[in-house]
């Protein structure tokens, strides 16, 4: 039978690359059609994929903890169901639902050796699998595969890549075995042996080293997406900041007063909860703030996907509840609650970071008053609520204590001058003031 290739596929949400979280099989391993058979973290998610082949495990060509580009293949599959001579046949490894909150928790083996830069490339370069077509039974699809996709044999043992320029370090094996065992790159020592051997010594003195240096922190999946989107924004998109204080000591009633509510007695309430109405009421009087530069014209759009910055374990994610303006307040809260805990525990879907039209942050968490957040890809505006404090305050030409916050966002300059955005702010700024305009 046919020995075919499993390749990584796009997840959904148009990534080109994903780290491979951990590996469900291993060679030898029957599996069935849709067996959850590796599990990847992309810029947004983590994600379990599932084999559209039943067979035998022939071969895995990635290791955890791989950085690999969508369309490059992971693991043979031998679609005969018996096992390959001198490798046993397993029953199946337990699979954890990331969805329901499961994380696999089996440690990262050693990389396997991958042969050579030569024998990788050779191997690749002949047709040795097919493609099939599975219908809609098969719960993967394959992503747009680039011409350049490529297994990286080198990179599986973190050493870099066939195209980068590196030259392998020299050592004895049984250096590089004491090296690793220390966790020391043999790409970072110096070497000091004959014909630029390295030695153990050289080992040693690179230990002492590294631990006075710098820690070095990789960046990838989440880290890397975000420094790009935030690099093309920062970048390519004028950015217009306005800020407002606020009295939103009614607000604070009115949270206090929901809290106490039986109907909000099972949600979580906060100040974010009348920020998000604020925004979805004020988008109606200021439309334009809801909308995506498009070169040749402005898309407005009628749908209000509201984006919720949300801080993580694995950096920042912003889920966006759809249609958010055709949400009562309770249904709203439900929906701020549980994207927020989905974030958290690395639950969120592809589709529920797609699409966003405008977006809101509470740094206010933080401590922090103020600040100028970057607009997030593809949306025109962002709001953010800063630390609420007791401070002086004239009401009715007295001076009393109430709670003031600092709001204020950044806006998209080719989209809306500094006027419009000023209105949009005053307009959320009111609602926060007095939410009893919301009855309108």
């Amino acid at each position: 039978m046919p020995e075919v290739t499993f390749l990584l596929t796009d997840p959904g949400e148009g990534l080109v690359e994903a780290e491979i979280v951990s590996l469900r099989v291993t060679e030898g391993d029957a599996v069935d059609v849709n067996q959850i058979v590796v599990e990847v973290e992309t810029a947004k998610s983590l994600v379990e994929l599932p084999s559209p082949f039943k067979g035998v495990v022939r071969k895995l060509l990635v290791a955890v903890g791989e950085l690999v580009k969508v369309g490059s293949p992971i693991m043979l599959i031998d679609t005969d169901e018996t096992p390959p001579a001198g490798l046993p046949k397993t029953g199946k490894m337990p699979v954890s639902d990331v969805r329901d909150g499961g994380h696999d928790t089996a440690k990262n083996t050693h990389p396997r050796d991958t042969g050579s830069s030569k024998d990788i490339h050779d191997a690749f370069g002949k047709e040795d699998g097919r493609e099939i077509d599975f219908g809609r039974n098969v719960l993967v699809g394959y992503g747009p595969c680039e011409d350049n996709a490529r297994v990286r044999g080198d990179d599986i043992t973190g050493r870099p890549s066939l195209d980068e320029t590196l030259e392998r370090p020299v050592a004895k094996p049984s250096v590089r075995k004491f090296a690793k065992e220390l966790g020391v790159d043999l790409y970072g020592v110096k070497p000091t042996g004959i014909g630029g051997t390295i030695t153990r010594r050289d080992v040693l003195n690179a230990t002492s080293t590294q631990e006075e240096a710098t820690t070095r922190v990789p960046v990838k999946g989440l880290r890397r997406q975000t420094a790009q989107n935030v690099t093309l924004s920062a970048f390519s998109v004028p950015h217009v900041s306005v800020f407002v204080d606020v009295d939103v000591t009614r607000t604070i009633e009115l949270v206090d007063r929901l809290k106490r509510d039986p109907l909000y007695e099972q949600v979580r309430i906060s100040p974010l909860l009348i920020l998000s109405r604020a925004v979805t009421w004020a988008v109606k009087r200021s439309p334009i703030v809801n909308s995506t530069w498009s070169e040749q014209e402005i898309l407005l759009h009628k749908s209000v996907n509201l984006g919720i910055a949300v801080a993580t374990d694995r950096g920042l994610v912003v889920p966006n509840i759809k249609n958010a303006q055709c949400l009562s307040m309770l249904d709203l809260a439900k929906a701020i609650e549980s994207l927020v805990d989905d974030a958290r525990s690395s639950r969120i879907r592809p589709e529920d970071t797609l699409n966003g039209t405008i977006t809101i942050t509470n740094i206010g968490v933080f401590g922090v008053d103020s600040g100028t957040p970057i607009l997030n890809v593809g949306e025109s505006s962002i709001v953010f609520i800063g630390a609420i404090k007791p401070r002086p305050w004239v009401v009715n030409g007295e001076i009393s204590v109430r709670r003031v916050a600092t709001i204020g966002g950044s806006f998209d300059h080719r989209v809306m001058d500094g006027d419009t955005a000023s209105r949009f702010l005053v307009n959320v700024a009111s609602i926060l003031e007095e939410p009893a305009l919301l009855v309108e």
